[in-house]
């Protein structure tokens, strides 16, 4: 019988090989938690941290978040990608004055 074999420490990707965070972006990943915590409720805090500092959410700051949090990539994945959303619609709402 053949088992699939993961490593615990990382999160399972079943579509493309995991990415490797660079040193820089794993170090702002440690930073943010360092100052948001390391529950699940620091999950959106840490995407919104990323993204003000980058620009964007890069794949490979999912999987740091998952495994500094703990988290199951796929959780972070949909989590940011509703984020995501909810960030391009409000970019194109009027401001109240």
């Amino acid at each position: 019988m053949s088992a699939i074999q993961t490593d615990t420490q990382r999160p399972l990707h079943l579509a493309h090989e995991i990415p490797q965070a660079d040193e820089p972006l794993q170090q702002e990943v440690r930073d943010l938690a360092a100052r948001f915590g390391t529950g699940r409720e620091a999950l959106i805090p840490l995407l919104r941290g990323i993204n003000s500092k980058r620009g964007h959410i890069p794949s490979p700051a999912l999987d740091e978040i998952a495994r500094v949090l703990g988290m199951d990539y796929a959780k972070v994945h949909r989590v940011a990608s509703f984020y995501t959303q909810l960030d391009s619609a409000a970019s194109r709402l009027p401001l109240a004055s």
